[in-house]
């Protein structure tokens, strides 16, 4: 099934990166995929930093870490987001929201959907990227009066708003 999804990835003519914040887990599958379609594996743990380079150099993020996919977000690059099993990154992602919805691993034409989702992407990045990080400011800001509520509820000791991690 991979096979027919980088058949359509190629047709966008842009290099393959593999990347991951869970190398240990991925590098393997990655030098196959690699080896098969061709690419850059980035053959280590990357730290938060590199991370960020690599994510803010690419073109679209095609991921199914929500980690990665949250950082790649950050760094105002679209991510079509793979769900392989559980709901995680649609969990994450609807609610935002984020206007690529996460694709579930083999259902019946994902690998056309994912290569649907780049192409709107390549064509509309800038409003795509600025729908995801306007998506994760409003995540933020609900984060944030959340704790506000848990510090209220702490005594005068509690530490001020410019104290507190968020």
């Amino acid at each position: 099934y991979m096979r027919g999804l980088f058949d359509k990835l190629k047709a966008f003519e842009r290099q393959f990166v593999y990347v991951s914040n869970a190398a240990n887990h991925d590098l393997e599958v990655f030098h196959e995929m690699a080896r098969k379609h061709g690419g850059l594996v980035i053959d280590r743990q990357p730290n938060y930093y590199d991370l960020r380079t690599v994510f803010s150099r690419v073109d679209v993020l095609i991921s199914s870490r929500l980690h990665s996919s949250i950082l790649s977000l950050c760094e105002g690059t679209p991510v079509v987001t793979i769900e392989p099993s559980v709901f995680k990154l649609t969990g994450i992602f609807a609610p935002l929201p984020y206007p690529i919805p996460t694709k579930k691993l083999n259902t019946e034409g994902w690998s056309d959907q994912v290569a649907d989702a780049v192409k709107e992407i390549l064509s509309d990045k800038a409003r795509i990227s600025a729908e995801g990080t306007e998506g994760l400011n409003r995540q933020v800001e609900i984060i944030r009066a959340a704790y506000e509520q848990m510090y209220g509820l702490l005594d005068e000791e509690s530490p001020t708003a410019s104290e507190r991690p968020l």
